[in-house]
């Protein structure tokens, strides 16, 4: 199931965040997006997820158009998206947070479950829930509550609610922004083993050591356009690339 953006445009007050951008997005492993400040790249991901609308151009889903569908939608369609800004529920154990990410795709059907049928679903949430929390090591804090983590922890534990809602495509912004070499580590190792697993990983991030370490792909925005696209060891070796935001 591939993910294109045609002819993407998008504007703020009559500045161009989007020029005419265009890509077809690999439908395995780990694509990044780089570029500097402003380029464009938060509101790529933005119309992709159905946050923001794009002012012309298309997005697709695999043969599905999804330009207008609402984020929810999209979300169902299985794209799901992470947030610069972490978002748990801080007064919620580790496990209460992924589960409510499990339940929230299986509300319809929790709803028209007998009692005896609605337990053992519940415990196939919980079991997907405890998956996810082992995937990206935080089953020692399982019972601890969000706010009791690290901002480190936050991000594994947001990425941990994601994967639980086994989506195809996970969309990360800058996953290991703002965390210490180990947790980033722990971080791009998580990313790592779910795209092992066959999601598809679509990230921004501004440390080049991360992507070098992870993406197989990458694309570099500057000013709204796509300046370079490809193999990631082609377009990190360019030298227009390097001079322009690997320096």
């Amino acid at each position: 199931m591939t993910l294109r953006a045609v002819n993407i445009s998008k504007a703020y007050n009559g500045v161009k965040a989007l020029d005419e951008v265009s890509l077809d997005f690999a439908a395995h492993g780990v694509t990044a997006i780089i570029g500097p400040n402003g380029a464009g790249k938060t509101t790529l991901i933005d119309v992709l997820t159905g946050f923001q609308r794009s002012d012309s151009g298309t997005t697709y889903l695999g043969g599905l158009e999804i330009t207008r569908l609402p984020p929810a939608r999209i979300a169902r369609l299985g794209i799901v998206r992470t947030f610069q800004e972490v978002q748990t529920v801080w007064r919620e154990s580790v496990l209460e947070n992924v589960m409510v990410a499990v339940s929230s795709r299986r509300e319809q059907l929790l709803r028209s479950l007998a009692p005896r049928g609605r337990r053992k679903e519940e415990e196939r949430i919980r079991s997907h829930a405890l998956e996810a929390i082992r995937l990206v090591g935080l089953v020692d804090r399982i019972g601890d509550t969000a706010s009791e983590l690290s901002y480190g922890q936050r991000k594994l534990l947001t990425l941990a609610r994601c994967f639980a809602a086994n989506p195809k495509w996970l969309v990360l912004d800058e996953p290991v922004s703002g965390v210490s070499p180990v947790m980033a580590r722990d971080i791009l190792r998580a990313i790592r083993t779910i795209t092992d697993r066959g999601h598809v990983v679509v990230m921004i991030e501004h440390n080049m050591l991360a992507v070098r370490e992870v993406a197989n792909a990458v694309v570099v925005l500057d000013r709204g356009k796509v300046i370079a696209s490809g193999n990631a060891a082609d377009v990190l070796g360019r030298k227009d690339v390097l001079e322009a935001y690997l320096a």
